[in-house]
């Protein structure tokens, strides 16, 4: 069944997958009220690791004035007032030194030095890249596998993009996506452990779980261009 741009449109509307000015202005509220929620979650889980005894508390306590660190900042960077600038240090020099002597003990600790730390980063990214390549070969792949199937040609592959429909192909893409991330996640736990890396296994995990973060952070922000551009396939105006 064959769709029009406006029927596309308005389902990835009513799904709020293109944001109008009421969503947008929902989603930000929402926001400020999650951003609120984690500082007062932070404030009562540092107050419980103080009455305890346990040390942690330094660092939860350090998140919010990071937060607020970083708010500041940004409202300089509208506003250009002396004072949010002067916040910005201020709440930042406290988180420093409220979490800094925390997260140095925690790294020296850590089964991992900085130099192995380090090594762990780039191998990281030169993963993510490697993710990002598979992605484009298996879309590839599948459509030059459909194209052998079903002998598709430009009037064929016109009809077919006329008539799937545009959620379908953002799920797949999406699918396709997590698809290469799980592969490199599952192939790093060997390259991890030939490497001398300790715990490759848990290693391989916080590399997925960061990947899959920034996935979702990079499909959020650029969803709805790349709807626009599925639609403009359909016919219609």
């Amino acid at each position: 069944m064959t769709r029009t741009k406006q029927q596309e449109l308005e389902q990835a509307q009513n799904l709020h997958l293109i944001r109008d000015e009421r969503d947008l202005e929902l989603e930000n509220r929402a926001r400020s009220r999650a951003h609120a929620g984690l500082q007062l979650g932070c404030l009562l889980l540092a107050a419980l690791c103080y009455l305890q005894g346990d040390p942690a508390w330094t660092v939860l306590l350090a998140l919010p004035l990071l937060g607020c660190s970083i708010q500041c900042f940004c409202r300089y960077a509208g506003d250009r007032e002396p004072l949010f600038l002067a916040g910005g240090f201020l709440s930042g020099l406290l988180a420093l030194f409220l979490g800094g002597p925390f997260l140095v003990r925690l790294l020296r600790e850590s089964p991992l030095s900085p130099g192995r730390l380090a090594c762990f980063v780039l191998l990281a990214a030169l993963l993510t890249a490697l993710a990002g390549l598979l992605f484009v070969l298996m879309v590839l792949s599948a459509f030059w596998l459909k194209a052998k199937l079903h002998r598709m040609d430009g009037d064929r592959w016109e009809d077919y993009f006329q008539s799937v429909s545009t959620l379908r192909l953002l799920l797949c893409l999406g699918g396709a996506s997590l698809l290469s991330l799980l592969l490199t996640a599952w192939a790093s736990v060997p390259l991890f452990s030939v490497l001398g890396f300790p715990a490759p296994e848990r290693l391989a995990v916080v590399y997925l779980a960061a990947g899959a973060v920034k996935m979702f952070h990079k499909l959020s922000r650029g969803r709805e261009e790349v709807l626009r551009q599925l639609i403009r396939l359909k016919p219609g105006r």
